[in-house]
């Protein structure tokens, strides 16, 4: 009984300690950031329609980024564990880091892309998010079981590898894009 309420409140202890801990990230890209006194008047005329639909992308984007953080925090301080204690981790990565990151897949499916070149990077955010998902949803797997089986691991880092190729190019094609109208 002392044993499970330890665990209990271990587990509780880890939930909240990640939620406080980790901030939502700021914005990656400059042109929407008010620090660096960027606003509408100072964009080109032939890229001010390119910015606001940036800038309309990008809110819709931001309040999904508390969920991807928690995610993508907990899901790294896991992937290294000790085979005799991957317990803990399978608890943290399926309490923790597969709802938040699923929260975040969701709703960047959802996001309204204003125009084309924006709607075409979006597609591979989304596809590189999903085989994310996927990667991680293998490693949950593979800690499920007592006796771990490495080919469960290798598809999952197979899957993360794949999403990693998507979300660099689009972070690359993304900051090509909003270089036009940041200076």
């Amino acid at each position: 009984m002392k044993a499970r309420l330890l665990w209990i409140v271990t587990l509780t202890f880890l939930i909240v300690q990640s939620m406080v801990l980790v901030a939502p990230l700021p914005s990656t890209h400059a042109a929407t950031s008010s620090e660096y006194g960027y606003d509408d008047s100072q964009v080109p005329a032939k890229y001010k329609q390119a910015y606001h639909d940036y800038v309309d992308y990008d809110d819709q984007l931001e309040p999904l980024q508390e969920y991807e953080q928690i995610a993508l925090t907990i899901f790294k301080e896991n992937k290294k564990f000790k085979a005799s204690d991957h317990r803990s981790s399978y608890v943290e990565i399926t309490g923790i880091a597969l709802p938040n990151y699923k929260k975040f897949v969701k709703g960047v499916q959802k996001v309204y892309t204003p125009n084309k070149d924006l709607a075409r990077m979006h597609k591979i955010y989304v596809k590189g998010a999903n085989y994310q998902l996927q990667g991680m949803l293998l490693f949950q797997k593979y800690l499920s079981t007592k006796k771990l089986d490495p080919s469960i691991s290798k598809k999952a880092n197979t899957q993360l590898a794949i999403a990693n190729k998507l979300l660099t190019q689009f972070h690359k094609e993304m900051n090509a894009y909003t270089a036009k109208f940041s200076y």
